[in-house]
């Protein structure tokens, strides 16, 4: 499904020709006009951005039980607003009514989590690569429906977090120390926390 940095990226490799969807009103798009960003859209042919300005905002299934599944990045109506794990049950609650679906998951905030609320499921599949739980670990979820209902399990992998950063201090991203410092702790720094929490 498109992600939020796939829109960014396609809105920057365009010069704003494709646009950004349902950005949240009142925000600066621009304050993702970085130099990272600017950077990763360089790297992009066209087929690539037009990749991933094609993608879905959701994919969605039905179980053998009957129950819905939908999976989008960050909520079902935009990949841009962030529900955090310690989210108001208001806030969850808006996420799985308006995703219409039984099951919910998402993964824009690479937390691993999942919750009953309002009597439907609600899950953060995680992060492959770039978990902010403290976990360095890689995650995902596998969803499974044996005719019971839909249960999550979040799977962790061990993989060469070594190799990845210094891949990522070779590849001339600019900024890359920031990043590796953001793999190595598998935590978003508290300061940029803060400021995305407004």
């Amino acid at each position: 499904v498109r992600g939020n940095g796939d829109e960014i990226l396609a809105w920057i490799a365009t010069d704003g020709r494709i646009p950004l969807r349902d950005f949240p009103e009142g925000a600066d798009p621009e304050m993702w006009r970085g130099p990272g960003s600017v950077w990763a859209a360089e790297q992009l042919a066209p087929a690539d951005v037009d990749f991933l300005a094609g993608l879905p905002l959701d994919w969605q299934c039905v179980g053998p039980s009957g129950q819905s599944l939908k999976f989008v990045h960050a909520t079902p109506w935009s990949t841009h607003p962030i529900v955090w794990e310690d989210a108001s049950e208001a806030e969850k609650l808006e996420l799985v009514e308006r995703g219409g679906t039984d099951v919910l998951i998402y993964g824009h905030i690479h937390y691993p989590y999942a919750q009953q609320i309002g009597g439907k499921l609600l899950a953060c599949a995680g992060s492959v690569g770039a978990p902010f739980d403290g976990d360095t670990r890689a995650c995902f979820a596998v969803a499974t429906d044996e005719g019971e209902g839909w249960k999550i399990e979040h799977v962790r992998v061990e993989y060469g977090v070594e190799a990845y950063a210094r891949a990522i201090l070779a590849s001339g991203l600019p900024g890359a120390e920031a990043a590796v410092e953001e793999l190595r702790a598998a935590r978003l720094p508290a300061a940029v926390r803060a400021a995305l929490r407004g």
